[in-house]
């Protein structure tokens, strides 16, 4: 049901950019919930309202972060008959996420992944 995610910027966020995360919602049924759920540096999840911009389309805001953190962010969306999908559909073990950074970035940054061997 999640389809396209996409973030804008598509690159490396400053410290003082907000980030829009969108994803296409494939339903022939009505939304009831769309958020966006986002952690900084494995915070707490806190969570922003995605709305539809059109086509189908379903954005959310998350704020800016601090130069150097690490944000990780997942699609939730509730249809109403209470279906629910998630995208990636296996979070919080899999997520999408960005690094913040008020400079260019260095070959560390490239090739440093913060991930968890499991």
């Amino acid at each position: 049901m999640l389809l396209e995610p996409k973030r804008s910027p598509k690159y490396i966020p400053n410290s003082t950019q907000d980030v829009i995360a969108s994803v296409l919602v494939s339903t022939m049924r009505n939304v009831d919930t769309a958020k966006v759920f986002y952690r900084v540096d494995n915070g707490e999840f806190s969570n922003v309202d995605m709305s539809d911009v059109g086509d189908n389309i379903w954005s959310g805001t998350i704020p800016h972060s601090p130069n150097g953190a690490i944000v990780e962010y997942y699609y939730y969306v509730v249809d109403d008959s209470s279906d629910v999908s998630a995208l990636p559909s296996n979070h919080p073990e899999k997520l999408f996420t960005y690094k913040v950074l008020d400079s260019d970035p260095t070959i560390y940054d490239i090739q440093y992944t913060h991930a968890q061997a499991v």
